[in-house]
């Protein structure tokens, strides 16, 4: 079934379309679309089926016809015209584009270095991001949950997050349109809410070398902190 979309919808992304039903044993059927015309013989149970190649994305309109082995017809088409019994009539639509999504964390949420660098302070951070083309479902999965995403006309979103433990987080964002075209971003972020920072007088000559008093005028501090860290 080339039917990708819902259902009876007539939608679908497949390379190569089918269309398929049902006659009587025996009959022979005609589809005309695109200017061209294909044909088959159907199978002893009645059933049918036609691969249609060299559709691009669009709508088409299409006609059938079948004859049986009395020559009985069930719509005729002469000239372009439909008469005796009216063929049956219908339109496929082939669409193969898939959504183009982005997702990142919110400028403002990102309280890194950079406002790309997907770290932040704020546990409970916003995820942003544009989609375009046609979609009909966007949502983002985050630990195995699945939190619904609903674009403006824009095809701007954002969702904010329920707080979230500290340390590195995996997500994606997937959108799919109603042919089953499908896109998925997968991302990461980093919730930092503390800093690992020790720090001690490296010159100490109190009575504990941690008590901070020195009789030494030059004074040199040490310590430790995470890569990358401004020591002020």
């Amino acid at each position: 079934d080339t039917d990708t979309g819902i259902a009876g919808d007539n939608i679908t992304r497949a390379p190569i379309p089918e269309i398929i039903g049902q006659t009587d044993p025996g009959s022979s059927v005609v589809i005309r679309i695109n200017g061209e015309e294909y044909s088959v013989v159907a199978n002893a149970q009645g059933d049918y089926s036609l691969a249609i190649p060299s559709l691009g994305n669009g709508d088409y309109q299409y006609t059938i016809t079948a004859t049986d082995t009395a020559g009985n017809v069930t719509g005729y088409i002469a000239g372009g015209d439909v008469d005796d019994n009216a063929a049956a009539t219908a339109t496929i639509t082939v669409d193969r584009q898939a959504p183009v999504l982005t997702a990142q964390l919110l400028a403002v949420s990102d309280t890194g270095i950079s406002s790309t660098d997907g770290i932040t302070s704020d546990n409970t951070p916003t995820i942003t991001g544009t989609i375009t083309g046609e979609f009909n479902q966007v949502y983002l999965t985050l630990n195995l949950i699945q939190y619904s995403i609903t674009p403006d006309v824009d095809g701007n979103w954002s969702i904010t997050l329920p707080e979230l433990t500290d340390g590195f987080h995996n997500y994606q964002v997937y959108a799919a349109d109603i042919a089953g075209n499908d896109v998925t971003v997968q991302n990461s972020l980093q919730i930092k809410t503390g800093i690992e920072f020790t720090t001690r007088l490296e010159n100490d000559t109190g009575i504990r070398n941690d008590d901070f008093l020195t009789n030494d005028n030059t004074l040199s501090f040490t310590g430790t902190t995470e890569p990358d860290n401004t020591i002020v």
